[in-house]
């Protein structure tokens, strides 16, 4: 594992990591890797930047604005795509 925390194993998704907070691969991986641990607790930290993905919000690095609906529509469909993409690989 990338880390450690007080014995508990830690998944670390980021600059500080290596890999991409954003890589849905990498954080579908470190899940999937988490549930095949039985009974041993896992920590996964993301280290994003703020809008990722949404082209309301990525290019100003924004997490707070008011998205209308066709921009959450489009969002959500292109998060969506991201995750099939990954369940399909």
């Amino acid at each position: 594992m990338p880390g450690r925390s007080g014995g508990l194993p830690v998944v670390r998704l980021g600059e500080q990591g290596g890999l991409p907070g954003h890589d849905v691969q990498a954080i579908y991986d470190a899940i999937q890797n988490a549930y095949a641990k039985k009974g041993v607790p896992s920590c996964i930290v993301l280290d994003t930047c703020k809008g990722k993905g949404a082209t309301f919000a990525e290019p100003k690095h924004d997490h707070s604005s008011q998205p209308n609906e066709e921009q959450w529509a489009e969002a959500i469909a292109a998060s969506e795509k991201a995750l099939e993409a990954v369940k399909n690989a």
